[in-house]
């Protein structure tokens, strides 16, 4: 009787594009909530509470978390970074535009965290008409953080006169400090970056001397979203990416033409990682260095087709580049109305893991003295939304995710020949159940219990074609080389 052992030695991510039948069985058609870099099956990307350790002290924790519970429709958040030159000490704060278009904030640092009174504090009688952008700034030796958005006037946050706004302001959908001027796109003009007055983002005269506007009219399509990244400022287009070249004196500011898409960028994507860019398109993933851009994990390119994703949101922090997006390994899987999946992609090795079933609606990158991390939104089902930071535990606020790896339905090198499934080999620290399917859909389902010696387990599956899926709602699963056992001449 002739048998073949297949070992699965290294799991490897998901691949959309290559057809069921070559691809190797290593590759997932389906993979989520897992994270396979190790080439085990262990924790995926997870979320957890922000209240939850932010500070040293069980007691302010436990605070912050209820004062944070009254406010159940956060819309979107922001880092404030201050630093108080009389008293030596840094002053961050996390600010939050709720359902109403309210702004409130709280202290990141332990020190300024009150134990007996209301830390969350309300901006005045501000409110937004939508949910703004922010950028930090220090002007006039101050740090201030300016609040923008399409509709409202621009609105300055920590000066020694407080909150004002800049009336005069343009009504700015993206923005970038570049050599101490705001460069941003403005609403209702979409041939057109304008840029502020040197050294003061609040002054916006047009003139030769303070601000003015640079012109772009050619078939790239509408301005975006501005970015600077390296010496320039990048225009990030409906189809491509335009350059500025702009430093003190505006007459000698130029502007250059680097990239056409054969996809539709979605500006809120564009996102520096480091030494590069990445943005998704409607056909996929790009890798942008500042002249040459190229396609990335192009494995994944399918699952984004045919989906309308102007409501993804993307983060960086410590080599890790977060999408917040709409997602389908394939049409079965129903798209909600806002994002239903987030891939965290490593920039060093381009590969990724994918958190989904989970409605991240906002990222928002925070690097404080006292706190680091990826903060984000998070939607439910009962509409209210919750603040939590990325971590890697295979749980999103506190319950585990339900995790699945799918390879795809091969022949395993014989794609004619009837074969028999025997036997099951898995390792496993926590309860697993491996899923045998053949070309007809047959279905024979095997539970493992943890431990951390191998286990073996009898079956008898016919078919030509096989796949192989793993499934676990264990919060730190570890599942390392299965094998299976087959016999090729169908016995």
């Amino acid at each position: 009787m002739s048998q073949m052992r297949v070992k699965i030695t290294d799991f490897g991510g998901v691949n959309l594009k290559k057809s069921e039948n070559i691809s190797p069985v290593t590759q997932a058609r389906r993979a989520f909530n897992f994270s396979s870099h190790s080439g085990a099956l262990t924790a995926g990307l997870g979320i957890k509470d922000i209240a939850d350790n932010l500070f040293n002290s069980p007691e302010k924790n436990t605070k912050l978390k209820s004062e944070l519970g009254a406010h159940k429709n956060i819309k979107r958040t922001y880092f404030a970074k201050k630093y108080n030159l009389d008293l030596g000490a840094r002053e961050d704060k996390l600010m939050f535009v709720d359902a109403q278009g309210r702004l409130h904030y709280f202290p990141l640092s332990s020190a300024q965290f009150d134990e007996t009174a209301k830390n969350i504090t309300t901006v005045g009688n501000l409110k937004f008409s939508a949910p703004p952008q922010a950028i930090n700034y220090r002007l006039n030796s101050t740090d201030v953080t300016i609040f923008t958005n399409a509709v409202d006037p621009m609105i300055v946050f920590g000066a020694t006169q407080g909150v004002y706004k800049v009336i005069d302001a343009p009504h700015i959908t993206s923005m970038a400090l570049h050599y101490e001027r705001l460069f941003a796109t403005v609403d209702g003009e979409k041939s057109a970056v304008w840029f502020s007055d040197d050294l003061d983002p609040t002054n916006w005269s047009v003139s030769l001397t303070e601000a003015g506007f640079i012109q772009m009219l050619d078939e790239r399509g509408a301005l975006l979203k501005v970015l600077a990244f390296g010496d320039y400022v990048y225009v990030f287009r409906d189809f491509g990416i335009s350059r500025i070249t702009a430093y003190a004196d505006q007459q000698s500011f130029s502007v250059g033409h680097l990239f056409v898409s054969s996809g539709r960028i979605y500006p809120n994507t564009v996102m520096a990682c480091g030494d590069v860019v990445i943005f998704l398109a409607s056909d996929g993933l790009y890798r942008f260095d500042g002249i040459n851009c190229t396609k990335i994990l192009t494995g994944l390119d399918k699952g984004f087709l045919g989906l309308d994703n102007t409501s993804a949101c993307v983060g960086f922090f410590e080599n890790k580049f977060y999408l917040a997006c709409k997602f389908r390994f394939d049409e079965m899987d129903e798209i909600p109305l806002e994002n239903n999946a987030v891939i965290e992609v490593d920039i060093n090795s381009f590969s990724a893991d994918i958190l989904f079933g989970v409605c991240v609606f906002d990222i928002n990158t925070v690097l404080s003295e006292e706190f680091s991390g990826v903060c984000v939104c998070v939607k439910f089902n009962d509409n209210q939304t919750k603040v939590g930071v990325f971590d890697h535990s295979g749980s999103v606020f506190g319950e585990a995710t339900k995790k699945e790896w799918t390879s795809p339905l091969t022949g395993l090198g014989y794609p004619a020949k009837r074969k028999m499934i025997r036997r099951v080999c898995v390792t496993t620290l926590t309860p697993c159940e491996v899923v045998l399917a053949n070309e007809d859909g047959y279905e024979k389902r095997l539970k493992f219990k943890g431990s951390s010696r191998p286990q073996e387990l009898v079956t008898r599956l016919f078919g030509a074609r096989f796949s192989f899926k793993f499934l676990t709602s264990s919060a730190r699963p570890e599942i390392v080389s299965p094998h299976v056992v087959i016999s090729l001449d169908g016995r």
